[in-house]
């Protein structure tokens, strides 16, 4: 499921305009409990400061938040990965209840098992993708600024010059925690 929106606005006079824009976008994703929340803004215009001086700037904001991505390929995280291993006698409606079924798992609990440790049709080295779904998590959040500004002087109808700068900067937060 994808939720978007975005909102923006333009002006503009004789010698200048600009632009403002506002986006919000919201994905649940296949895998159950994973998500991804991303927020943008960004502000840009130009300017004719005179006959010979021009300029124009942007600034781009963006955020995404993400909750329990799936790993991808042969990776212990993508649940998917698990099921590819499975014998063909494996009964995953089973293995989901083991993990999803708060009756089963009292019932259990009263026979002695203890499901602080996952159960699994084979403990090599696949885990139940059930219990890695419910169980293991990660999130990361990046936060990223990305600006330009240029200044254009010409002088003559054939000569002119340019100063142009940017930058582009981020940090990202990241977590990781597997249920053993």
């Amino acid at each position: 499921t994808t939720m978007s929106n975005n909102i923006s606005a333009t002006g503009s006079g004789e010698r200048a305009n600009f632009r403002l824009s506002f986006g919000n976008e919201y994905m649940q994703g296949i895998v159950p409990t994973s998500s991804l929340r991303r927020i943008t803004a960004g502000i840009n215009g130009t300017a004719s400061l005179s006959e010979k001086l021009s300029a124009n700037a942007s600034v781009q904001y963006a955020r995404n938040k993400a909750n329990n991505r799936p790993g991808t390929g042969y990776d212990e995280l993508n649940p998917i990965m698990g099921f590819t291993w499975f014998g063909r006698q494996v009964d995953t409606k089973q293995l989901q209840a083991l993990v999803t079924d708060s009756t089963l798992q009292a019932y259990n609990r009263e026979q002695g098992i203890d499901f602080t440790n996952q159960v699994n049709w084979n403990y090599n080295y696949h885990n139940n993708p059930y219990w890695a779904i419910q169980q293991n998590n990660n999130s990361d959040d990046r936060n990223r600024f990305i600006g330009s500004a240029q200044l254009q002087f010409k002088p003559l109808s054939w000569l002119s010059a340019m100063v142009r700068t940017g930058s582009d900067f981020y940090n990202t937060t990241r977590a990781n925690n597997i249920a053993q």
